[in-house]
């Protein structure tokens, strides 16, 4: 299919020899046009010219006819050049012609020379001049007659070899140079085109050549023109995208066997220990007890990683109905009630109880019980957690604790998996994806999400509409 098709190169090249082209033609008519009317106007003036001269040949007389001095026509033609030539007198009557001329057809009475093309008696063409012209006024004595209006009817026809022979030089002497020039453009501009698009094809070579193991190259700018910049620019912005991306893929695979691994060693350990000797039904109990354990907590992080996966490929959608927020709230710090206790942290639900979330209650539960079990294990010891939600302000949640402040370091990337900002307290069910499923739910729920840290030390994770799909409003619930 692209073998049929025409390069660029091709039909840029084809495109500016045929402007180039069209102009020089165009302009190349014009002149010639110009220049053969010129000669023929030239000509026609020449005839002209020669119409009266022969007109003063002629004297008049009023008391005798009209005379042409001997041997005028014979002396015109020696100096003027060879031409066919007869004279009328008013009355119609032949003047003269020149020897050897044949006749000629009479001019029509009217202003000023008429001109016509005509065949000579040897058969080659020629050029006709017909004009009546008053003739040269004849002396009495010495006294000249005064004008007495009458006119020499005038015939005068040469050949017009002369004036095409002079057009033919002028047709060559302009369309081989025409000729030349649009050949030279079509090569200046296939060279100039052949070297633009060698850029072209060494930024094409640069890509082929780019794979997977070589994601952190990036293509070279200096000496790209300008109108090549910006694509590469940007296509130099994605593969900075996507090494990140494999970056985070290869990081995502060593966390998950990392958060696997541990798991699966102290089950190995437990087993080994039960196993080395024989034990009563009590500590077999307690064995399989903690084996249990390690088995639920390996369950949440494959269900946590599938339910991941599945958001980020678009397989879940949001189901909507009325959610009252306040209540939530309290059922999602239920599990969480005993450590925040035994951690002195003091909880405040300031959600109205009469506050309605029109969004899907499930995902919208996971996404608020894994922002206050952050806000649990994170929070200092004898700190506070407070949730609030500003529907005026399309805030859906607020939930505020009192710090420690996060690093302006990791504020980027808290929301990828297994980002844990102190790994030593993080134990049980916690393995650093809660926030990631945060913002995944959330891209789902049509929210937003976001972390800042706030004046005196506290954190405040917020959740906020960002579609008018999802609405808040308050409504009186009975009871």
């Amino acid at each position: 299919m692209s073998g049929g098709s025409p390069s660029f190169q091709r039909r840029l090249t084809i495109s500016i020899v045929a402007i180039v082209g069209i102009s020089l033609v165009a302009c190349s008519l014009t002149v010639y046009a110009s220049f053969t009317r010129r000669v023929w106007r030239n000509f026609d003036a020449r005839l002209a010219q020669d119409a009266d001269a022969i007109a003063l040949m002629v004297e008049e007389f009023r008391d005798r006819p009209w005379q042409i001095e001997p041997g005028a026509l014979e002396a015109f033609q020696q100096m003027r050049g060879p031409a066919l030539v007869q004279l009328w007198m008013d009355d119609g009557s032949v003047l003269g012609r020149a020897a050897g001329g044949a006749d000629l057809p009479r001019p029509a009475y009217a202003v000023g020379p008429a001109f016509t093309d005509v065949r000579m008696p040897d058969g080659r063409p020629g050029r006709l001049c017909r004009a009546w012209l008053p003739p040269r006024q004849g002396h009495e004595g010495s006294v000249q007659q005064a004008p007495s209006g009458r006119k020499v009817g005038i015939a005068v026809a040469r050949h017009i070899e002369e004036p095409i022979a002079t057009i033919a030089r002028f047709r060559v002497l302009l369309w081989v140079p025409t000729l030349g020039v649009i050949l030279v453009a079509a090569l200046a501009a296939w060279l100039s085109i052949r070297t633009m698009l060698g850029h072209v094809k060494r930024i094409s070579e640069d890509i082929a050549a780019l794979d997977a193991s070589s994601l952190g190259d990036r293509l070279q700018l200096p000496g790209v023109p300008s109108e090549l910049r910006p694509p590469l620019v940007k296509l130099n912005e994605l593969l900075s995208r996507i090494e990140a991306s494999r970056v985070r893929e290869r990081q995502f695979n060593a966390d998950v066997s990392h958060e696997l691994r541990t798991p699966l060693a102290g089950m190995r350990s437990i087993l080994e220990v039960s196993t080395s000797r024989a034990r009563s039904a009590a500590e077999y109990e307690i064995t399989i007890g903690e084996a249990l354990a390690i088995v639920r907590q390996m369950e949440t992080i494959v269900e946590n990683l599938l339910m991941l996966a599945r958001l980020g490929s678009g397989q879940m959608s949001a189901e909507r109905e009325e959610v009252a927020l306040g209540q939530l709230v309290d059922a999602c710090f239920a599990p969480y009630a005993d450590a925040a206790r035994r951690r002195s942290l003091r909880f405040h639900n300031c959600v109205p109880p009469d506050l309605l979330v029109w969004s899907d209650k499930h995902k919208l539960q996971l996404v608020v019980s894994n922002l206050l079990s952050n806000a649990s294990e994170y929070t200092a010891e004898g700190g506070w957690v407070v949730v609030e939600s500003h529907p005026e302000r399309g805030v859906v949640l607020d939930v505020v604790d009192s710090g420690p402040s996060i690093p302006r370091e990791a504020m980027g990337r808290l929301f990828d998996p297994f980002v844990r900002l102190d790994r030593s307290r993080s134990g049980g069910e916690h393995c650093g994806i809660g926030l990631a499923l945060v913002r995944a739910l959330c891209e789902v729920l049509g929210y937003a999400v976001e972390v800042r840290n706030e004046p005196g030390g506290s954190v405040v994770f917020r959740v906020s509409a960002s579609s008018s799909s999802f609405s808040l409003r308050s409504s009186r619930r009975a009871g």
